[in-house]
């Protein structure tokens, strides 16, 4: 029965636990993720492929922080798109709800 029980509290913790971007978690991450992925999506080039991408925060006081560095590796195409996207919001105040210093998104395409 204990097996059980380890195996039953692991398989509902895990998915929360390792998300695979922060966008679920965050308003700030889901506000930066809907701007990169539209403007992948609105591209010129039909791009295809994904794109992993960091975002360093620089928190101001306890409510505000600003969008202090953009980082990303996978599909070069689908990339320099979102981080076009995203360098706009660079030192721009955002209101945060919960304080994190680092954010990761995924942005993909495959139309």
């Amino acid at each position: 029965m204990k097996p059980f029980t380890i195996f039953f509290c692991i398989l509902i913790i895990s998915p929360s636990v390792f998300s695979y971007d922060d966008s679920q978690r965050y308003k700030v991450a889901k506000f930066y993720k809907e701007k990169a992925q539209k403007a992948v999506d609105n591209s010129v080039k039909h791009l295809k492929g994904e794109c992993r991408i960091m975002l360093s925060m620089h928190h101001l006081d306890q409510k505000y922080a600003k969008l202090k560095r953009v980082r990303a590796n996978g599909n070069s195409l689908v990339c320099k798109a979102a981080k076009k996207e995203l360098k706009k919001y660079k030192n721009q105040k955002i209101t945060y709800d919960t304080p994190e210093k680092l954010l990761r998104l995924t942005i993909s395409t495959g139309h």
